[in-house]
């Protein structure tokens, strides 16, 4: 069965920082934390950390037991960020019963790369449809 673990340090290798680019999908609700490094879109608010979009925090931290404020979000733990990940990605497709690594990874990659309220939900059911997994309610 499909290990939700062995994919972390991929992820976190492409989404270990913070984002303030207004040009980002994730930049239309912001965090009230400004960008004041002196570097890339300084003077803009925080919109992403750690591959987390502060809307998708706000809308997942009541249901983990986070505090849904910019600053929780700002500090976001490892644990808090690993969290979001299995429960709010991994566990919503059922990617535990998969017997395939590489599978589950290609689903979890792409509707994390989606967000919470993406397309990707899409793109995963037809997938899922395709290589004959039943598609499970993602909500």
């Amino acid at each position: 069965m499909a290990n939700w673990t062995l994919i972390l340090p991929h992820i976190k290798q492409w989404e270990g920082g913070l984002s303030s680019n207004p040009n980002d999908g994730c930049a239309d609700k912001p965090s009230s934390i400004i960008n004041r490094t002196g570097r890339d879109y300084s003077g803009y608010p925080y919109h992403t950390n750690k591959g987390v979009c502060f809307k998708t925090w706000v809308s997942v931290a009541p249901k983990l037991g986070f505090p849904a404020t910019s600053e929780a979000w700002y500090n976001m733990t490892t644990e808090q960020w690993q969290k979001i990940i299995k429960v709010m990605f991994w566990d919503k497709m059922f990617l535990d019963e998969l017997p395939s690594q590489n599978i589950a990874e290609i689903l979890l990659e792409v509707r994390w790369g989606s967000g919470q309220g993406g397309q990707g939900k899409i793109f995963i059911k037809e997938l899922q449809r395709l290589i004959g997994i039943p598609a499970k309610d993602q909500d």
